[in-house]
C-alpha cells in the first residue's frame, strides 16, 4: 500500500540516497555544518536543509545548535565499522541498489562486480541474524538427523549456524567462497570449525551425516538449484 511505501521503504531511500551523494560520508568524516555538508558533498543547499532533518528525525543524526552529529544509527555505514558490528542497514541499502539496476540489467547492462564493501556488508547482515532464529534453524534441520555427528554447513558464511550446530556437540565443516572464507576466518578461531573453501554448485565435500544450508538458494538460478540439491543429497552418508 501507499501507506507502507511512506512507513517502511522511505526512509531506507532517504539513507541510501545520503550514502550515494556523500553525505553520509562527510557526516562521518566530522563535518557538521549544513552548508559545509552541502559543499563538500556536492549537494545543493536546498536538498541539505531536507535532507538532514530526516536524517536526524530518523535518528541517523543528532542535531545540536544548527549543527548535525552522527548517531551510532549512522557510524554502521563507516567503512572502518567491524563486520560484526554493522548490523543489517548496510546490506539493505546494497539490496536497494541492485534492485535499483534492474531496469539496466534488463536492457543488456553487465551486472556489477561483487565488492570488498558489498562483500563485509553481507556477512555483517548475516552476522545479525537473531538467535532465536539461529536456533530455531538448527532445531527444525536437526529433526530430520537428531543431533547429527557429522554437519556440512554450505554458505554458511559467518558462522552463526555452524556455531549452533558445534554447541550441540557435532563436528562442523563450514563451506563458501574463498573470499567469504578469508573474512570470517579470524572470527571463527575460538571454534574447531573446519572451514572449506569452495563452490556449492559445483560439488561438495561428502560423508557427513546432515548437510545444511540456511540461505544459499535464494541467491541461485533455478538450474543452479537443481544442482546444488543434488550435490546436497550425494553430501549426506546414506541412511
Amino acid at each position: 500500500s501507499v501507506e507502507t511505501i511512506y512507513t517502511k521503504h522511505a526512509p531506507l531511500f532517504v539513507v541510501w540516497a545520503c550514502r550515494e551523494a556523500g553525505v553520509t560520508d562527510t557526516l562521518l568524516a566530522g563535518t557538521t555544518e549544513p552548508r559545509a555538508i552541502a559543499d563538500e558533498a556536492g549537494i545543493t543547499d536546498r536538498a541539505a536543509e531536507r535532507v538532514l532533518p530526516a536524517l536526524a528525525d530518523l535518528g541517523y543524526v543528532e542535531r545540536v545548535d544548527g549543527e548535525y552529529h552522527p548517531t551510532d544509527r549512522l557510524e554502521v555505514l563507516d567503512a572502518d565499522t567491524p563486520v560484526l558490528e554493522r548490523g543489517m542497514l548496510p546490506h539493505r541499502l546494497d539490496i536497494l541498489e541492485n534492485y535499483l539496476r534492474l531496469p539496466a540489467l534488463m536492457q543488456g547492462e553487465e551486472y556489477p562486480e561483487f565488492t570488498e564493501r558489498g562483500l563485509r556488508n553481507y556477512i555483517g547482515g548475516m552476522a545479525s541474524i537473531g538467535e532465536p532464529v539461529v536456533r530455531g534453524a538448527v532445531t527444525v534441520a536437526e529433526h530430520a538427523h537428531p543431533r547429527p555427528a557429522t554437519v556440512l554447513d554450505v554458505g554458511g558464511g559467518i558462522g552463526r549456524f555452524a556455531r549452533e550446530f558445534e554447541s550441540r556437540g557435532a563436528a562442523v565443516t563450514l563451506l563458501d567462497e574463498p573470499p567469504v572464507i578469508e573474512v570470517v576466518r579470524p572470527h571463527l578461531q575460538d571454534t574447531d570449525i573446519e572451514l572449506v573453501r569452495g563452490d556449492a554448485v559445483e560439488s561438495l565435500p561428502d560423508g557427513f551425516d546432515l548437510a545444511f544450508c540456511g540461505r544459499l538458494t535464494v541467491s541461485c538460478t533455478p538450474a543452479e538449484n537443481e544442482q546444488l540439491f543434488g550435490n546436497l543429497y550425494d553430501a549426506v552418508t546414506p541412511g
